[in-house]
């Protein structure tokens, strides 16, 4: 997958089991919905609940911080030079 967040010829190399931790506040918890209902579903005006069209939305949220304890340990790489 093509990333857009980080600029092209750039890369990191990341000691994540030595430099890093992750801090987790609250576990990941799952919800859905099939009862959402949708006046313009099927059209100006014709609505229809996600159960008639069977669909389900889905939500996955969880709380959490990633801390860099040793900034060696993360380095930026320029692919644009020679080795």
């Amino acid at each position: 997958m093509v990333s857009t967040s980080l600029a092209a010829n750039t890369a990191y190399l990341v000691d994540f089991a030595g430099s890093t931790e992750l801090h987790m506040r609250q576990d990941a918890t799952v919800d859905w919905s099939e009862n959402l209902y949708d006046p313009d579903a099927l059209g100006a005006g014709v609505g229809a609940s996600d159960w008639a069209r069977n669909l389900i939305r889905w939500r996955a949220e969880m709380r959490a911080g990633f801390v860099v304890k040793r900034a060696a340990g993360v380095v930026k790489i320029d692919l644009t030079q020679p080795v």
